[in-house]
């Protein structure tokens, strides 16, 4: 038995193989990236405790440029996730935002692409920044991704650790929220640009 959509299928024991690998280096990448701001490795299952993984197929038929000269397959936005972790065709289509230009990135062979997601910005109190993207559709080539975001239990509070937090010199940036109410915020205020963790950011003036 496979995993079938209306033009592929994917057998089921190698798909599984592949999540459940994804899912260890996530865990190990979490680790280091916790490690990073100073912390223990095993800071994340105090953290986050429960947490679990959501995985997408994509598929971006090829199509002509609109009149406006441009196609988007995936709008403008950043990842309701910790990290994401993408595995790419050999089509180009993926644009990262750097200093307010578009840059495309081209896929390279026998590799994984890592996204900081809006929950890593949280967690991190912004040391991490969640990465603005979009996908462009290809005139001459189909093109498929598999995306698998890692993210916390809907009831799981997430915010900086107080390890990361220093009123005076590195004050809270974001309150702490729960996962279930990030979803929330994200079908009604849309994701562009992290929009929806501005609604969790601590009032300046307050």
């Amino acid at each position: 038995m496979g995993f079938v959509n209306m033009k592929f299928t994917v057998d089921r024991k190698i798909a599984a193989e592949y999540f459940t690998g994804v899912k260890k280096a996530e865990i190990a990448l979490m680790e280091a990236i916790f490690e990073s701001l100073g912390m223990e490795r095993d800071s994340i299952d105090k953290t986050l405790s429960k947490h679990g993984q959501y995985v997408s197929v994509n598929y971006y038929p090829r199509c002509e440029k609109s009149e406006l000269g441009v196609t988007f397959g995936l709008r403008i936005h950043t990842d309701a996730s910790i990290i994401t972790t993408l595995l790419l065709d050999d089509v180009p289509g993926l644009e990262v935002l750097q200093n307010d230009e578009w840059i495309a990135i081209k896929p390279v062979p026998n590799t994984l692409l890592v996204e900081v997601g809006d929950l890593l910005e949280a967690l991190s109190n912004c040391r991490y920044k969640s990465l603005v993207h979009r996908v462009m559709v290809n005139p001459e080539k189909e093109r498929i991704s598999i995306a698998t975001n890692c993210h916390p239990s809907n009831d799981t509070s997430v915010g900086p650790p107080k390890e990361l937090i220093d009123k005076d010199s590195n004050p809270a940036i974001y309150r702490n929220f729960t996962y279930k109410e990030f979803l929330s915020a994200m079908w009604l205020e849309g994701s562009a640009n992290g929009s929806r963790l501005d609604s969790f950011k601590i009032n300046s003036t307050a």
